[in-house]
């Protein structure tokens, strides 16, 4: 089976990176055949989406409308910014 794992950054020190690459191990060891899909790689080979790293700049912009005090867009501008991008990183 071919099986892929996701999330903004890949191959670094943190939790996550590391709980990844054990699964990856695991599974490859099962005989599937495991890729990753990362914003942002250090020391692995993975398949590269910018949007999908958190220092993209569409991802700040609607990070900002979700937490900052004030927030100039509706809920619903946020929402459509949000399936923009979602369907961007589908593309």
């Amino acid at each position: 089976m071919n099986i892929g794992m996701t999330h903004f950054r890949v191959g670094e020190t943190d939790g996550v990176s590391l709980e990844m690459d054990k699964w990856k191990r695991i599974l490859e060891n099962n005989g599937h055949k495991v890729f990753y899909i990362a914003g942002s790689s250090a020391a692995c080979e993975a398949l590269i989406i910018p949007q999908l790293s958190y220092r993209d700049k569409q991802d700040a912009e609607i990070s900002a409308e979700c937490f900052e005090s004030n927030p100039k867009l509706s809920e619903i501008s946020v929402k459509e910014k949000i399936s923009k991008l979602s369907k961007e990183i589908e593309n």
